[in-house]
């Protein structure tokens, strides 16, 4: 997908507002969505991966296949958030 349509279909689904009740006038506001977003996807796949050792063999098998996928839609906005950096319009850090 081209970075202007991966742009505007993250901005469609962000809903174009922030959580603080303002218009999101920026990428900056968008790529804290996308790491906010990630934390909390991977908040919740660590709770279901460490309680595995407490399931039944059908019980974990699905938790693992949870984690998986959550995994997938991690790497996904990661992807998109490495994306914009990538484009300049988010000052990359300095190392």
């Amino acid at each position: 997908m081209e970075y202007s349509q991966q742009t505007k279909k993250l901005r469609l689904d962000f809903r174009s507002v922030s959580r603080r009740g303002r218009p999101m006038d920026d990428t900056d506001e968008l790529l804290a969505q996308l790491c906010t977003r990630i934390g909390i996807m991977m908040e919740d796949a660590s709770a279901v991966a460490i309680t595995g050792a407490m399931m039944t063999a059908d019980e974990r098998n699905r938790a693992v296949l949870e984690v998986a996928d959550a995994a997938s839609r991690i790497a996904a906005l990661s992807e998109a958030a490495v994306s914009l950096i990538n484009q300049g319009t988010v000052a990359a850090p300095h190392h």
